[in-house]
C-alpha cells in the first residue's frame, strides 16, 4: 500500500480499522525495489512474518520497467509471493493491483495489461482500480507534474475504489 503521510494507504488503513473496530490489523509496507530484490530480499520474509490472512500486493511495474525486468520475472516473482503466503497461512489470500496511471506510457500499459491477464490466469484476484481513474489528458490533474507520484485527486481516486471494495 502506498505509505505516504498523505496516500490512500494509511487513509485506508484508518478507514478499516474503524470500519471493522477491533477485528482486523492493517499493516502498512512500502519498498523503492524492484519485484526481483523485493523476493530474493527480507521484504518478503518481513511482509509474512505476520502469517498474514490477505495480503494487497502492488507489484513493482514502474521500477521494474525502469531498471529492465521482464515482465515474465514480474510474474514468477508473484508466484513466489503467492506460494510463500501460502505457506505461512494457508487460508491467507494475495489480491493483485496495478500502480497508478501514467498518461501516455507504452510499455507499462503493456504491462499492466499482461499482469491483469496474468492474474486471471492464475486466479489470482485483481482489483483494476484504473477503471476509476479519468482517461486522456484528465489524468494530469491527478498526478503530480512529471508523474512520478500522485496528488490529493489521485489518492483520493485509489482511496475510494478500495475502500468500496474493502468496506462498501
Amino acid at each position: 500500500m502506498g505509505k505516504e503521510d498523505n496516500g490512500w494507504g494509511p487513509a485506508l488503513k484508518a478507514k478499516i480499522e474503524e470500519s471493522y473496530k477491533n477485528l482486523v490489523k492493517v499493516t502498512l509496507y512500502e519498498y523503492d525495489i524492484s519485484s526481483i530484490e523485493f523476493t530474493q530480499g527480507d521484504a518478503t520474509e518481513e511482509v509474512l512474518s505476520e502469517s498474514p490472512d490477505l495480503v494487497l500486493y502492488k507489484p513493482f511495474s514502474l521500477i521494474n520497467n525502469t531498471v529492465g525486468v521482464p515482465e515474465d520475472q514480474n510474474e514468477e516473482t508473484i508466484l513466489t509471493i503467492q506460494n510463500k503466503l501460502k505457506k505461512a497461512n494457508k487460508h491467507a489470500t494475495l489480491l493483485l493491483q496495478q500502480s497508478y496511471p501514467i498518461g501516455g506510457a507504452t510499455y507499462y500499459s503493456r504491462d499492466i495489461k499482461e499482469l491483469k491477464a496474468f492474474a486471471k490466469e492464475q486466479s489470482v484476484p485483481y482489483l483494476d482500480h484504473w477503471e476509476a481513474w479519468p482517461k486522456g489528458d484528465e489524468l494530469e490533474d491527478y498526478l503530480v507534474e512529471d508523474q512520478d507520484g500522485l496528488n490529493e485527486k489521485g489518492n483520493e481516486v485509489w482511496l475510494k475504489y478500495l475502500e468500496k471494495y474493502f468496506i462498501k
